[in-house]
């Protein structure tokens, strides 16, 4: 159980490049990079949200969130909605259900590049 909601830090680090319908031949689209460290960060400081993991540096990308972080069918619910409100996204039910069966390093590697259509 998430012990407060995540603050959206991370917002103010994004680095946004953006590409006219001319290059991409269709609608405009920013694509939103945010380095790797930065999401590490976020997904420590949403970790470090839950009791059990409140204070843990060490979460590693093999970690596998039931077996390895202790978290439950709720608590991974939780986490990726936590993901969403930190990193200001939105996931959707087949990437969420797609990352939860995969190590942690998958869901930061997702979560270093998000396409938004503009």
């Amino acid at each position: 159980m998430l012990q407060t909601p995540p603050f959206p830090h991370s917002l103010f680090r994004l680095q946004f490049i953006h590409h006219s319908a001319q290059s991409l031949g269709g609608g405009d689209h920013v694509h939103l990079y945010m380095p790797e460290d930065r999401v590490r960060e976020g997904v420590s400081h949403v970790l470090n949200h839950f009791d059990h993991l409140s204070g843990r540096k060490d979460f590693k990308d093999t970690d596998d969130l039931e077996k390895d972080l202790g978290l439950d069918s709720l608590d991974r619910m939780e986490f990726y909605k936590a993901l969403e409100d930190e990193f200001f996204i939105d996931l959707s039910e087949e990437m969420v259900l797609d990352l939860q069966g995969r190590p942690l390093g998958d869901t930061v590697s997702y979560l270093r590049t998000v396409n938004v259509q503009v």
